[in-house]
Parts: structure tokens; sequence; C-alpha cells
């Protein structure tokens, strides 16, 4: 499963941005979990960085890492082909 947060921030500098559909200035996690719920790989970016954007970033770790994953679920819709 694949989802983003957009996570409010201090006024303080660093990794922050606009995320314009919530009105939240922070940041956002992009964070891929297995059936069992465990992490298998997190990217933070500013809020600005959109849901699909940010699931490119995870890309290049899912290749590597994970590369016997077929498909993955991103707000409940399949990416990828499926196994059958």
């Amino acid at each position: 499963m694949l989802d983003s947060q957009s996570v409010r921030t201090a006024s303080q500098p660093g990794l922050r941005g606009l995320d314009a559909g919530k009105k939240i200035t922070g940041r956002m996690r992009h964070v891929l979990v297995g059936t069992l719920g465990f992490i298998l790989s997190l990217k933070v970016t500013p809020a600005d960085v959109q849901d699909r954007d940010g699931a490119r970033l995870l890309k290049a770790v899912l290749t590597t890492a994970y590369g016997w994953l077929k498909l993955i679920w991103a707000d409940g819709c399949p990416l990828g082909r499926p196994t059958a």
C-alpha cells in the first residue's frame, strides 16, 4: 500500500512547502507498507509535492530493494499489473 500525508511544521528553516488542497504549510510523508503494515520505504518531501510525484521518488527504492513486488495499491487503486 502506498499513501501520503501532509504534516504541519513550525515556522523554522528547512524542508517546507504549501499543500494548497489542505491549506497546510509543512512536509509530506510518502510511505510504502507491506500487507502486515511494516514500513518498506519512506520519503519526506515539501508539502507541495503531489502524491504521484512522491510515488515516482519511491520507485527507485522499489525496483532495487523490492523488485519482486507485482501489485501496489495507492489510495484504493492498483498500480502495476495483476499477478494472475
